[in-house]
């Protein structure tokens, strides 16, 4: 049960990855607002640190 959880959560990490990147890209691209597209980037960095390194460890 312990691995779907983790799954659970790194898949939901990785749409929020995606998220973040889609609006900095629309920052960057569709409003060509440089400082909206960096803050977007920082919470892209932010997230990868709270998530460590992209990936959850399931074989424990």
């Amino acid at each position: 049960m312990t691995d779907v959880l983790y799954r659970i959560i790194d898949a939901n990490f990785n749409r929020g990855r995606e998220a973040l990147r889609v609006m900095e890209e629309y920052c960057r691209f569709g409003l060509n607002h440089p400082a909206l597209s960096a803050q977007a980037n920082r919470g892209q960095t932010s997230q990868r640190g709270i998530a460590g390194t992209g990936r959850i460890d399931t074989n424990h």
